[in-house]
């Protein structure tokens, strides 16, 4: 074998190892692409109703379709036995949700996919935080007219309403809106977590 026929095996072997490594990296990133808006389409639909309005646009903690419910939780009126839905540490729940809203409009924008979708929910999201902080003090004090954008803020307004409209098939709820009013109110690490994802 010559010396140019053995680099060209080389360039050749080379090339053949370029093709497959980026064919296969275009099919590991179609994967996990694909994983990650079904994981994106299950918030949407089991953990958050997106829109303006009480409760809407924060997220659930979590949810456990068989955990039984205890004094921690709020019975509604579901036949079933069991089912759980969860809204803890609700700003800082936020806060990741807007720190994934803000990776994901990249994203989509770097890749030349459709950002209307992800600007909606950024809007909406940005409305929720807005009316954390406006209803505020309605909240703990009764009087409306000390309601004010100031940046003092509840944890969550998930209500009763709120909760059935997401999960009308689950037992109870917990929100610290309707069991721990004298805890919703923010902390320094649910303003930490909030500000994360504003950052992003």
């Amino acid at each position: 074998m010559t010396r140019n026929m053995i680099l060209r095996s080389l360039i050749l072997v080379f090339l053949c190892f370029c093709t497959a490594n980026q064919a296969f990296a275009s099919f590991q990133k179609d994967a996990l692409s694909e994983k990650y808006e079904q994981y994106r389409d299950r918030l949407r639909k089991d953990f958050m109703r997106i829109g303006e309005g009480k409760g809407k646009s924060i997220p659930a903690s979590n949810i456990h379709k068989s955990l039984a419910c205890g004094s921690q939780h709020k019975v509604h009126l579901s036949q079933n036995e069991t089912g759980a839905i969860r809204w803890g540490d609700a700003l800082i729940t936020l806060g990741d949700y807007c720190a994934v809203l803000a990776s994901e409009y990249a994203w989509y924008r770097k890749s030349g996919q459709s950002t209307v979708k992800t600007t909606e929910e950024i809007y909406y999201a940005i409305l929720a935080i807005n009316r954390l902080d406006e209803s505020a003090e309605s909240y703990l004090s009764g009087d409306k007219e000390q309601d004010a954008l100031n940046g003092f803020l509840i944890r969550d307004d998930i209500s009763d309403e709120a909760a059935v409209l997401l999960h009308p098939n689950l037992r109870c709820f917990n929100s610290d809106y309707v069991q721990q009013k004298d805890k919703n109110t923010m902390s320094q690490d649910q303003l930490i977590g909030l500000l994360f994802g504003l950052r992003a």
